[in-house]
């Protein structure tokens, strides 16, 4: 006991150590186009500067993701980088470049991409991995960046540009709010450098859990240049989340957007909406491709009639609120969500029922049962939200079993607003929980913060037939709520359906179409053997039959058309998990689907190889996890204090929150540690003895990379 104990305190002191060698990055504009992100500096682990390029047309965006992998050492080092995109991007193409030359990747089966890497880099070549970890959660991998020298890739991903509240948005995640992770038991899972554990809720724990880095100590620099062709005059085109700079061509009518500063910290998604200059929404967008097999495939964008005389037969509301109040919550999210929780409030009516879930490690209801929405309750609720406080671990599973009950009353509408970060690594659990309580409940969920998980709020809400809303900041909640408020009172359509003529064949996706509310419009896609004809859609519209025939003749030529519809067909095979179909069928189809269009998806990864060695013989190789920065608006004072003890639970519990998983020291300023080192960090800084004992047997068993 006592040695281990001695062991485990100098592994603590070595770690202090490394902290002090922070990491400072020195900036510099880029020598040329194709030199591209940024030339940083640091002093410690790679760094990975990035810089994103798109061109939108209409609201197909077709976007390269270039990051510059930069190692500051003395010794050969592979860097892993943990990053968001887009949780709908379909990713299809990797380019590595080597001084210069130009490696090209190819898409193979996940653990066949994986060898080929390992291969590479045990012979001393230079290779690059892309791998999907979630829907919105990619790891990018280097091998062999030489001592004191770089390696640039390159990531292409095709998107759908979202029409919403009368304009189109943009999102781009810049960076991830830390996971929570839930779990009792640890597995062996798969192993990755992060400083999470494995565990029988999140067995990929060690994959989503990157370092981060203090914001004083490094920047991971991003920058945008994006060229926008709206096919139609623009009335406004703005960002709620940076600084722009936007430049009009001369010729063709596409602007130019920028960022004022050239590049900024990577800690918030950058947003970007823009409005076209005709008073009216598109009736419909509708874009077609021939693919490689000779079928057509299309893309369809389709805005539905806005509601009419819909509030007078409105139903009385039962609303329940459940709002996280974990760690990751704490600053301006903690603030949004009061904000919104007291917002939403002022909205409810004299027949509406309510009730409030709090959760963190636990789950707390202001009321046994919802209750009318009398002036006593309400000054009950707002007295109860006034006193909510940011601390704890991310229980979302605790609150919802409470919230989703499973009931149908066809006598009220019951609505479940969830407001959160997300910051979770259980998602697949949560959202079979959501498609197993549902019942005929609408789930519509808040994603509050600067970089929430958009993935995991936006598939709630579609397997919850509600809608996503994103508010970054408090001086957005009341316009955000507002907007919220319309969509609660009735959707627009209801059981949605979509026909094509029998010679089609088509093989449409979504196969189950969501409700649709106002502002929100159905994207569909489809692979077609003929064009003929139109698509017949019909519901329900205030109790009413309705019903429309788009012509397909009207479609315009566009382009990935084909590879959308692959990633809208993966996604709707995942989702047949929630139905309980095989993970083995549903694995052999995604593969098939993956390979034919060259996507990376759950089972399939991008890999390019140099086939030229370049690390000597005799000379090591050292693994380096590149540190992240922390969301926009977290407390930083709370999040880098020393808990004064240890949490109750064996297990980590809590990413960077006072009292859990991982402080200051370690998740900060971990980068050049190994990944053994990181896990002693873990143990000797949050858990007590007992616990420290439990993660130096597994290293002595040999049960770390």
């Amino acid at each position: 006991m006592g040695t281990v104990a001695v062991l485990l305190a100098t592994a603590i002191v070595s770690a202090a150590a490394r902290a002090e060698m922070v990491f400072q990055p020195v900036v510099s504009s880029p020598e040329s186009e194709e030199d591209t992100p940024f030339l940083v500096e640091p002093t410690q682990a790679p760094a990975v500067a990035t810089q994103i390029q798109m061109e939108i047309v209409g609201p197909l965006a077709r976007t390269r993701v270039r990051q510059l992998f930069v190692n500051p050492e003395a010794q050969w080092v592979e860097g892993s980088y943990v990053f968001p995109l887009p949780e709908d991007a379909a990713v299809d193409s990797l380019r590595m470049r080597v001084d210069d030359r130009i490696i090209e990747g190819e898409i193979k089966e996940k653990e066949e991409a994986r060898r080929h890497y390992e291969t590479a880099k045990r012979q001393g070549k230079k290779a690059s991995l892309v791998t999907q970890e979630r829907p919105n959660l990619f790891t990018t991998a280097v091998a062999n960046i030489p001592p004191r020298g770089k390696i640039a890739v390159e990531i292409g991903f095709q998107e759908v540009i979202r029409w919403t509240e009368g304009r189109y948005e943009l999102r781009f995640p810049a960076t991830m709010t830390p996971r929570y992770i839930p779990g009792r038991q640890k597995v062996l899972g798969e192993a990755g450098n992060g400083w999470g554990a494995n565990t029988d809720q999140v067995p990929d724990a060690e994959r989503i859990t990157p370092p981060l880095i203090h914001p004083d100590a490094g920047t991971n620099p991003i920058g945008f240049s994006i060229r926008l062709n709206a096919g139609q005059p623009l009335a406004a085109i703005s960002s709620p989340s940076h600084e722009i700079v936007v430049t009009a061509e001369e010729e063709g009518g596409a602007v130019q957007v920028t960022l004022k500063d050239g590049q900024v910290p990577a800690d918030r998604d950058f947003v970007l909406h823009w409005t076209p200059r005709a008073a009216d929404e598109p009736a419909v967008s509708l874009f077609t491709e021939t693919g490689n097999d000779g079928a057509h495939y299309i893309l369809a964008q389709i805005h539905t009639p806005t509601p009419e005389a819909l509030r007078e037969n409105l139903l009385p509301r039962e609303v329940v609120f459940v709002v996280d109040t974990s760690g990751s919550m704490e600053g301006l999210s903690m603030d949004g969500a009061r904000a919104a929780l007291l917002k939403a409030l002022d909205g409810l009516g004299p027949r509406d029922r309510f009730n409030i879930i709090r959760f963190s490690s636990d789950s707390t209801a202001l009321f046994d049962e919802a209750r009318a929405a009398t002036p006593r309750s309400l000054t009950q609720a707002r007295r109860f939200v006034a006193n909510l406080s940011a601390e704890g671990g991310t229980e979302i599973l605790t609150a919802l079993h409470k919230a989703l009950d499973g009931r149908f009353d066809a006598q009220r509408v019951r609505q479940i607003i969830l407001l959160t970060d997300g910051a979770v690594g259980n998602e697949m659990e949560i959202l079979s929980h959501i498609r197993r309580r549902i019942g005929d409940s609408r789930l519509f969920t808040i994603g509050i913060g600067s970089a929430p998980n958009s993935y995991l709020m936006r598939k709630g809400a579609e397997l919850g037939r509600g809608t996503y809303t994103f508010i970054a900041e408090e001086a957005q909640v009341e316009q955000r709520m507002d907007q919220l408020f319309k969509k609660l009172e009735a959707p627009v359509l209801a059981d949605l359906r979509a026909v094509f003529s029998r010679s089609a064949r088509a093989d449409a996706w979504p196969r189950n179409l969501p409700d649709l509310y106002a502002g929100e419009p159905l994207l569909l896609t489809a692979r077609l053997d003929d064009v003929s004809g139109g698509i017949s859609l019909g519901g329900w519209q205030g109790g009413l039959d309705w019903s429309s025939t788009i012509p397909l003749d009207k479609a315009v030529r566009g382009q990935g058309i084909a590879r959308l519809w692959a990633r809208t067909k993966i996604e709707g095979l995942n989702d047949q998990r929630y139905e309980g179909r095989a993970s083995e069928e549903i694995r052999l189809d995604v593969i098939d689907l993956a390979l034919t269009h060259q996507l990376v998806s759950d089972y399939t990864s991008l890999v390019a190889v140099d086939q030229t060695p370049s690390r000597p013989q005799g000379e090591d190789l050292a693994s380096r996890a590149v540190p992240s920065l922390p969301p926009h608006g977290w407390d930083l004072e709370k999040l880098f204090s020393t808990p004064a003890s240890a949490p109750p639970s064996s297990l980590p519990r809590k990413a960077a929150a006072p009292a859990n998983m991982m402080m200051a020291q370690d998740l900060f300023h971990a980068q050049g540690a190994t990944a053994a080192d990181l896990r002693l960090m873990v143990g000797g800084l949050t858990l007590l003895i007992g616990a420290g004992l439990l993660l130096w047997g597994r290293r002595a068993r040999g049960g770390w990379s």
